[in-house]
């Protein structure tokens, strides 16, 4: 077994993305630190990790990406400038299947930025920005549109954008050469109230996942040839709890057998087994910490890392390879609002 290296992101104004080896024995080591203010989430494809910075430029509310490239040892080299995404608080992205377009989800505004990938991996200035409009019936959580998550359908011919405000999940049609078409292809609207949050594919492609943060619950959607249809929803907390919550952050297990979710009040992590267009609770475990906004299995399948937002660490659960069960190693790292997990 040999060490897994991974990249956290810290959200507050001296923060930045922290390198971490995660040693075979579940231990993290802190390598270096990338600074940036305030990034809000990353992914990487290849030798590239796109990161979203709350509000980088100075005097505006404006939220930015930033291409940086991942160098033989591990340390982060920028690529270009940040680029303005014309909408506040992004807080999700993704990457279109060939690699021309970035797209990321505004929260605040409630809108959905398109740039242009360079040759090199750096970003262009946005080529589109496509608002949505609406509101639903939680009047401090829904008066207006909170666009959170931006995911490609398995197939690659569509972008799905997670919309908390509008309880909907709005599918737009991809063309690997101009782009998204701004006009919705289908809105698969989520059950009044809910506030669809983050969202995942089935392995085969078949069934989608997603994580309602108003609800505490999960819906599995069937998707097929551009449409999604709800199946059912299961409720992501313990018979009888009565605090307050709210879901998080949702994750596929990297064998495909497993989809979790994240709840932040009960601080925990609900683990649901897949049979088919099916999910069955495995089992509902305490993450180690306060409001566990993001989290994410290693490579290997053998440990979870969990950012525990308000409590200021990342902790390190062990994962049962036949079961899906977790439990807590003990194992954790101090790091000031940390949020997103991206494996490098």
């Amino acid at each position: 077994m040999t060490n897994q290296t991974v990249y956290i992101s810290s959200c507050v104004p001296e923060g930045g993305v922290f390198r971490y080896e995660l040693l075979p024995d579940g231990r993290l080591a802190l390598q270096d630190h990338f600074a940036a203010a305030e990034p809000m989430y990353a992914i990487r494809r290849n030798h590239v990790i796109y990161l979203l910075l709350r509000a980088p430029f100075a005097g505006r509310a404006e939220s930015g990406a930033l291409a940086l490239r991942v160098e033989p040892d591990g340390q982060l080299t920028p690529l270009g400038d940040v680029q303005p995404l014309g909408g506040t608080v992004a807080c999700h992205l993704a990457l279109a299947p060939n690699g021309r377009f970035l797209y990321t989800a505004n929260y605040v505004s409630g809108n959905l930025t398109e740039l242009p990938v360079l040759a090199d991996g750096s970003l262009g200035p946005r080529t589109r920005l496509i608002q949505h409009e609406g509101s639903s019936v939680n009047p401090r959580r829904q008066e207006g549109p909170h666009t959170h998550a931006a995911v490609f359908s398995p197939d690659g011919h569509f972008l799905c954008v997670v919309d908390l405000g509008l309880d909907q999940i709005v599918l737009y049609a991809f063309d690997p050469q101009t782009g998204l078409c701004p006009e919705p292809a289908f809105v698969c609207r989520a059950q009044p109230g809910q506030g669809p949050r983050h969202l995942v594919f089935s392995r085969d492609g078949t069934c989608a996942f997603c994580a309602n943060e108003l609800a505490s619950s999960l819906t599995v959607y069937r998707y097929r040839d551009g449409r999604l249809e709800m199946l059912a929803t299961q409720p992501t907390l313990p018979d009888g709890f009565a605090g307050e919550n709210t879901c998080a952050a949702i994750r596929l297990s990297p064998d495909g057998r497993f989809v979790l979710v994240s709840n932040r009040g009960h601080d925990s992590i609900a683990c649901f087994a897949i049979d088919g267009e099916q999910v069955r609770l495995v089992s509902i475990t305490p993450s180690g910490g306060q409001s566990p906004r993001d989290f994410d299995i290693s490579p290997d399948g053998r440990f979870l890392l969990c950012t525990n937002e308000k409590a200021h660490t990342v902790t390190v659960l062990r994962v049962d390879p036949a079961t899906g069960e977790l439990s807590l190693t003990g194992g954790e790292a101090p790091l000031a609002a940390p949020l997103c997990v991206t494996w490098g």
